[in-house]
């Protein structure tokens, strides 16, 4: 509901309108996820509830510093006492976890490395945040179709085809662990996001390819309208 009303079909957010629905969000919080005991859930139901509790505490963060040009302004404990992602926390029953501890001690450990193509930053190169919620029975091919729309655009990655390099997200550095041991399987395994038309192209060879390196990553926050600013 508060998503259909506040993100666009391209995923970016209304800040301005979800500004005015603080307390509707502190109430899903206090009163409905807040009595979630994480530790009964089952792997895909942690995929999509922690998805989206995930994604709900990001915009929800944010909305304590915006107007704000990018979420990297929050992110220095030494300087402001503060990091936004190990300070941003939820409460589960009687456990307490930072948008860091849900990312990297849940969703990480699923295995599944598509969670960085639906996790959101608020940055405009971040994952497509969806109109909808994640669905435990859906999941999979939910986070199947988020993966493709992120390599869909040249702002996550681009191909040299001539000279047979590829260009790939930042994310895929920050946590190339989680998608191989090595190039090859990183790009055997970006294969199998690409869309048809792009992944014939290639004619199955995408991991004979080598890594080039990095698209820039945009910090710049994800809003609908640029009007106000700090």
């Amino acid at each position: 509901g508060l998503a259909a009303l506040h993100i666009s079909p391209e995923g970016f957010e209304d800040y301005e309108g979800f500004e005015s629905r603080k307390k509707d969000l502190d109430i899903l919080f206090n009163q409905y996820i807040s009595r979630i005991p994480i530790k009964n859930l089952q792997p895909a139901q942690i995929k999509a509830f922690l998805i989206n509790v995930y994604n709900i505490l990001t915009i929800r963060g944010l909305l304590e510093f915006y107007p704000i040009k990018s979420i990297l302004k929050k992110v220095d404990r030494t300087r402001l006492g503060f990091h936004y992602w190990k300070d941003t926390f939820a409460r589960f029953g009687d456990t307490t976890l930072s948008l860091d501890e849900i990312e990297h001690q849940y969703l990480r450990k699923t295995g599944d490395p598509r969670i960085h193509f639906a996790i959101v930053c608020g940055a405009r190169s971040c994952p497509k945040l969806l109109q909808t919620a994640y669905r435990y029975k859906d999941v999979e091919n939910q986070l199947q179709e988020q993966a493709k729309d992120f390599f869909s655009s040249a702002r996550n990655v681009r191909f040299e085809h001539e000279l047979q390099v590829v260009y790939l997200s930042e994310l895929l550095n920050w946590f190339e662990q989680d998608f191989g041991s090595n190039s090859k399987e990183i790009l055997k395994r970006v294969q199998g996001y690409l869309d048809e038309g792009t992944a014939a192209q290639l004619s199955g060879q995408l991991s004979e390819y080598a890594i080039a390196g990095s698209v820039h990553y945009d910090w710049s926050l994800n809003e609908q309208t640029s009007s106000k600013k700090d």
